[in-house]
């Protein structure tokens, strides 16, 4: 059963376009496409019953956007290539489904099938117990009975920690088997939604280091790529790659025994998403920490923490870091005046990379309670060899503000089948209200 508590989405674009302005050049790579929403942008109301702002989001191969946000229920917008909701989905664009006897359920993450059918994968509660939970629906947004039991699959772990009991990545292999990916285990369904036993034990992947961290890849190969975090030898926590093949066994043939160590000089490099380029490279974006020595070569005002900077680095498809891309396997943005946050990052068709995130102005001390902090959307872009775009954007970032004492995060982003880019995030209005937000950027 689906349930529409939204009568009809409320864009609220003209009350807020007073206060809008955008500091990249429209015409330029990175400026906003003002045939999508208002100007580029589209900012939505949910009347409260998603929080979030956009947690997932999914591009169709028609243009139109399938976005989610964290709610008591399975809540999905479909939204039209120009940026208007898709009534043909749902009721007015929207998908609002009870999940699990009315038990309080939410979507982390979204797939669009080749066929048009939409996977969200999340987590609900059973016998008050967290739980995997996937649904699979048709194109116009109903229920897919030949999936799981009546578009629904749930698994209940009594020995998983709460936290661990949420899916919050998926990726679809090659052969229509999903993959579903929580802090610690992964598991494999086969196309109709039952579990694939004969993946990892008994269907499910269980990893030896402290958790999987970011989103995973399903390579061509039907190999599966991870970020997880690990202890080195010298008790410091960092992160690694690691690849297991088809069978969720992990892939020796891969850096040292199927993992791959993230590291560079000896500083903290926070690892968060991947990608991969047309040769089969690997792209891992996220942000890199200097020490506090190197840290005083950065200098800015009222800083106490380490500087936090965009970081991009490729691996050749065996695990080895590939010195060839950036300086040394690795390229690093840095201001003086914002922190950077890695959030997401797309590979476009050229193979040159764009990362997303938010950008904390620290004019306004990101050290001040957080409702004081001014966030905007932030993308750069980096050529297929590593080398900062400075022609992107405005000086190399393409950043959009939704005024003064607004704050506005980019959660996710996608490409659209023109190569345009679209993030999806979350905008709070006045410190009080949560809204859905998309903008859409010119590729060139």
């Amino acid at each position: 059963m689906q349930t529409n508590p939204v009568s009809c989405l409320k864009p609220v674009l003209c009350l807020l376009l007073p206060i809008f302005f955008v500091i990249v050049l429209k015409a330029a790579p990175g400026g906003l496409d003002p045939t999508f929403g208002n100007g580029g942008k589209v900012v939505t109301s949910t009347n409260g019953f998603s929080t979030s702002g956009v947690v997932a989001l999914a591009v169709q191969p028609d243009g139109k956007t399938v976005v989610a946000g964290d709610s008591a229920n399975f809540f999905l917008i479909r939204y039209n290539p120009d940026g208007s909701p898709d009534n043909s989905f749902g009721t007015s664009g929207v998908v609002n489904t009870p999940f699990a006897n009315g038990n309080p359920s939410s979507i982390r993450d979204l797939l669009v099938q080749p066929d048009g059918k939409i996977v969200a994968v999340g987590t609900t509660r059973i016998n008050n117990l967290s739980s995997f939970a996937v649904a699979r629906y048709n194109a116009d947004g109903s229920f897919d009975n030949s999936f799981g039991t009546n578009g629904l699959y749930t698994m209940t772990f009594t020995t998983v920690p709460e936290a661990s009991a949420i899916l919050l990545k998926a990726a679809i292999q090659n052969d229509g088997k999903i993959l579903a990916a929580s802090g610690s285990r992964i598991i494999r369904l086969n196309p109709n939604g039952t579990l694939d036993t004969g993946f990892g034990t008994n269907g499910v992947y269980i990893t030896p280091s402290l958790g999987l961290e970011g989103n995973l890849l399903s390579l061509p190969d039907r190999k599966i790529l991870i970020i997880t975090s690990v202890y080195f030898d010298d008790g410091r926590i960092g992160k690694a790659l690691v690849r297991l093949d088809d069978k969720g066994v992990p892939d020796n043939t891969f850096g040292k025994g199927g993992s791959a160590v993230i590291f560079r000089n000896d500083e903290y490099f926070a690892a968060r998403v991947l990608a991969l380029q047309s040769d089969g490279k690997i792209i891992v974006a996220g942000n890199y920490q200097l020490s506090f020595g190197l840290a005083r070569l950065y200098p800015y005002p009222l800083r106490t923490s380490r500087p936090s900077l965009l970081a991009v680095a490729r691996f050749n498809n065996d695990g080895v870091l590939d010195t060839t891309f950036g300086t040394n396997g690795f390229s690093i943005f840095y201001s003086r005046k914002y922190d950077l946050e890695t959030q997401a990052v797309v590979v476009q068709p050229n193979d040159k990379i764009v990362v997303c995130g938010t950008i904390y102005n620290l004019m306004n001390n990101r050290f001040l309670p957080q409702a004081n902090w001014d966030t905007d959307i932030i993308l750069a872009r980096f050529g297929a060899n590593g080398l900062f775009e400075t022609d992107f954007g405005l000086n190399g970032l393409a950043s959009t503000d939704f005024g003064s004492h607004q704050s506005e995060d980019g959660t996710v982003a996608g490409l659209q089948p023109d190569g345009k880019i679209i993030v999806g995030g979350k905008f709070i209005f006045t410190n009080t209200t949560s809204y859905f937000l998309l903008a859409r950027y010119l590729d060139q």
